[in-house]
């Protein structure tokens, strides 16, 4: 078994490229994300039996070990600890009207510059207002906020108009260009799932595109699992891309 000690965000490294994290903890449960390289299946039993190795190479090794400079170098190599993101100063906040300039902006640069978003064209402000004034209290938008700039924001939208689909939501996650790797997305997509738990849905839906590592991982990280892709349905920058449909249950 992984043993880990029950704090949210805790990551191993597992050989050298599967990395397992505590991704929520509820009562005596513990769920555990793994991201691997595409090669690997994480449904395969090649990566328990890894795991199981690793774990049996470590058996002795405490965590204070891990810091110790005498600590064996293969041991070091394969089992890490990842060192948490500095998240100290990012709030989450749900968003105001007085924040959409700042959304708008933050979104643009990736219209302009991502295939992230299959939008080609920027968002004017009529039309991030009007996108603002379709959200609720069940739907909502949030920003992250860092010395009083909104470095990211975050929401939930419905996923289908249809009335059967009202307890499954749609998250996007868009942080600013400048103050990516620094745990903004990880700490927006949290609050996002815990927004989603507490107005009652039941599933969350993320659509990525499958050149976007980062937020595959970021979503893969957090126990979301890819449900379904969609074969080259985005023309962007003179390439086709997939989507990948990821799914959480909350």
């Amino acid at each position: 078994m992984l043993v880990l000690s029950r704090q949210r965000d805790e990551a191993i490294i597992i050989g050298d490229d599967v990395e397992v994290t505590v991704v929520d903890i509820r009562g005596d449960k513990v769920r555990l994300g793994v991201v691997a390289p595409k090669k690997v299946s994480v449904h395969r039993k090649e990566v328990y039996d890894a795991i199981r190795r690793e774990n049996r190479a470590a058996a002795q090794i405490t965590p204070e070990d891990l810091t110790a400079a005498n600590l064996p170098d293969p041991i070091r190599r394969r089992l890490q600890v990842a060192p948490p993101a500095d998240v100290s100063g990012v709030a989450v906040r749900l968003a105001t009207a007085a924040d959409l300039d700042a959304i708008n902006r933050i979104y643009n640069h990736f219209v302009l510059n991502s295939a992230c978003t299959y939008q080609e064209e920027p968002s004017s402000a009529e039309e991030r207002a009007a996108w603002f004034s379709a959200h609720s209290p069940a739907c909502p938008v949030t920003v992250a906020e860092r010395g009083g700039e909104v470095v990211g924001w975050g929401s939930l939208s419905k996923f289908h108009a249809r009335s059967a689909y009202r307890r499954t939501v749609e998250n996007s996650v868009y942080v600013r260009h400048d103050c990516h790797r620094q745990g903004i997305g990880g700490v927006l997509l949290a609050d996002l799932m815990e927004r989603a738990k507490s107005a009652g849905h039941h599933s969350i839906i993320a659509l990525i595109d499958s050149g976007q590592r980062g937020s595959l991982a970021l979503h893969e990280k957090f126990g979301f699992v890819e449900v379904g892709r969609l074969r080259e349905v985005g023309s962007k920058f003179g390439r086709w891309g997939d989507v990948v449909y990821l799914q959480r249950m909350v």
